[in-house]
C-alpha cells in the first residue's frame, strides 16, 4: 500500500473514477479512482466497510499524460511508471454509491 507525501506542489492532469488499474499483467485495483499528477499516479480503493485508502502511489517515468478534465468514455490512459506500464481502464458503471465519488481531490487543478 503506498503512502502518499506532501502533493500540495504537484497540479492535477487527470482525475478519473470507477477504474480498473493495471501495472503490466498485475491488477491493482478492479474499481478505483484515479488522480494522475505531473509526478505520479495516485490509486484509491473504497474498503468493504467503506472507508477509502490509498492502495497505490506510484513515480510517472517521462511526461505526464495531458492534462484533461474530461472522463474516459470508453478510452484507456497508458503511463509509464517506475513499476512499469500502467493502464487506466473504465471500470463499468457510474460508480454510484461509492464513497470515492465524493471523495476530495488531494491535488489541485
Amino acid at each position: 500500500m503506498g503512502q502518499t507525501t506532501d502533493v500540495a506542489a504537484e497540479r492535477l492532469h487527470r482525475d478519473l473514477g470507477n477504474v480498473q488499474v493495471t501495472i503490466g499483467p498485475q491488477l491493482v485495483a478492479a474499481r478505483a479512482r484515479v488522480f494522475v499528477t505531473d509526478r505520479r499516479v495516485l490509486v484509491y480503493v473504497a474498503t468493504e466497510d467503506r472507508k477509502v485508502e490509498l492502495a497505490e502511489d506510484v513515480a510517472i517515468l517521462g511526461d505526464p499524460p495531458e492534462r484533461n478534465r474530461g472522463t474516459l468514455g470508453g478510452g484507456r490512459v497508458f503511463i509509464e511508471t517506475a513499476d512499469g506500464p500502467l493502464t487506466i481502464a473504465p471500470a463499468g458503471g457510474c460508480g454510484c454509491g461509492s464513497p470515492l465519488k465524493s471523495m476530495t481531490r488531494p491535488v489541485a487543478w
